[in-house]
């Protein structure tokens, strides 16, 4: 009868450790937070009137959001490339970036491309759409950047916050942003539309910023 009851005490001892094993790998540990990314440093942006402007008529409108100035980006000529752009910014190779703006839809379109240009062809891209609250991309083009992303952020009123992010591999990028249309591709945004468009921006809201990995 002894070997029996033995058998049966080591069934139940290895039952109880697989359970355990099972608990144990099935459970989250309590201890690990969630990583935080935290801004490091905010980039000096120019302002407003001192971007670089490439076939973009700056037009100031009377729609304020909390205050402050809001322009609408119109498309000088259709049939030539368009954007603003802020030059030569000095980053850390390797580095989290993020670019980011608030925006509205204008008049005859809802289109909005950020990108992090730097030297040619590498950038990424990204396009949101101001009416549905969408973002096509992001679209990494060469070797600029790893582990990009894009956010939109419905502010209400029309208005959201639209984010660019990406680790950046070279010393100097330009961002640049401008309106588009919705049936170009996301990293060609700034060719010929040959269709007008426009967009609602707040420039003082406009933040380029390194964060912690």
């Amino acid at each position: 009868m002894k070997k029996p009851i033995l058998l049966i005490v080591l069934a139940l001892m290895v039952s109880c450790k697989n359970d355990k094993s099972q608990k144990a790998e099935s459970e989250p540990s309590l201890d690990k937070e969630e990583e935080k990314i935290e801004v490091l440093k905010s980039l000096k942006v120019p302002l407003f009137s001192k971007w670089f402007n490439s076939n973009i008529e700056t037009l100031e409108s009377q729609d304020k959001y909390l205050g402050d100035s809001t322009y609408l980006l119109v498309r000088k000529d259709v049939n030539k490339n368009a954007h603003l752009a802020i030059n030569n910014l000095k980053i850390n190779v390797g580095s989290k970036y993020k670019v980011s703006v608030i925006a509205k839809k204008g008049i005859k379109s809802s289109n909005l491309a950020l990108r992090f240009q730097g030297k040619y062809p590498n950038r990424v891209d990204a396009v949101f759409n101001l009416e549905k609250g969408l973002i096509n991309g992001p679209i990494l083009t060469g070797d600029l950047a790893e582990n990009e992303s894009a956010e939109i952020e419905d502010l209400g009123n029309g208005w959201f916050k639209c984010s660019l992010i990406a680790d950046l591999y070279e010393d100097f990028v330009r961002v640049m942003i401008g309106p588009t249309k919705n049936t170009i591709k996301a990293k060609l945004w700034e060719t010929r539309t040959l269709s007008e468009n426009d967009i609602l921006i707040v420039p003082s809201s406009l933040k380029i910023e390194e964060l912690t990995n």
